[in-house]
């Protein structure tokens, strides 16, 4: 190894110890990309989910809960805004295939080979279209399921279930919205409550996919990074 690095070293015209710094460093470059792929890819997936949603719509309200009729609370993903109706939209963030029907209790969904089974997440949206029609009884109120894009449905979507490609262009605009609509959605702001953040960073951390592991430790490596050249450069006078 010690002559290869000499070798290479001699044809690019720069001493051994360059040569192994800056191999080392880009090492520990790659493995820190590496590591924070999947963090990247998370980010990417919330914009583009953030860029469909807004195209359903003329406004929008995330992350909601609303009373239920039963002392208790619906937590709603998001609450969309159209010109003649509010859309109650409920958002699962899957990889790979899914194998789904409006009458199964439990969805299946495979990544790489490997099966998981997750209860149908329909009744959820429709638990939350039931507690704003209860309370917008005379304004139309739908539901819908969105996934990320990263999922297929090889034996067909059920009724109500979207990829980002289903949505199309922009839902109208504001000035199209019907008013009995508008001051519909008025006393839903009203009424809303945000969901607690304890509850949010829960969801997030069940979630996460050990993304914040990866992340963790590839600022670590990119803190090595810096202190190996660092070194290099403060004792031998060379990046």
């Amino acid at each position: 190894m010690q002559d290869l690095i000499l070798d290479i070293a001699a044809m690019l015209s720069i001493s051994a110890e360059t040569l192994v710094t800056a191999s080392v460093a880009l090492l520990l470059l790659l493995v820190a990309g590496l590591m924070l792929t999947p963090y990247l890819r998370r980010v990417a997936e919330e914009r583009q989910i953030r860029r469909v949603i807004c195209r359903m719509g003329v406004a929008l309200k995330r992350d909601v809960m609303l009373d239920d009729g039963m002392d208790g609370k619906v937590f709603i993903d998001y609450l969309v805004l159209t010109p003649a109706a509010v859309v109650v939209v409920g958002v699962r963030r899957l990889q790979g295939v899914v194998f789904a029907a409006e009458s199964m209790e439990q969805w299946a969904n495979v990544v790489t080979n490997r099966s998981y089974k997750f209860d149908n997440p329909l009744p959820a949206v429709e638990v939350g279209v039931a507690a704003v029609q209860q309370l917008l009884p005379n304004i139309k109120v739908a539901g819908r399921l969105l996934f990320s894009g990263a999922v297929s449905f090889p034996k067909g979507k059920p009724e109500n279930v979207l990829l980002p490609v289903d949505v199309g262009t922009q839902e109208g605009k504001r000035k199209d919205v019907q008013a009995s609509v508008e001051q519909g959605w008025n006393l839903l702001a009203q009424r809303c409550e945000p969901i607690p953040e304890q509850y949010l960073r829960d969801v997030a951390v069940i979630d996460d996919g050990g993304c914040s592991h990866r992340i963790n430790v590839a600022v670590l490596l990119l803190i090595a990074n810096i202190g190996w050249l660092g070194w290099r450069l403060l004792f031998n006078g060379m990046l």
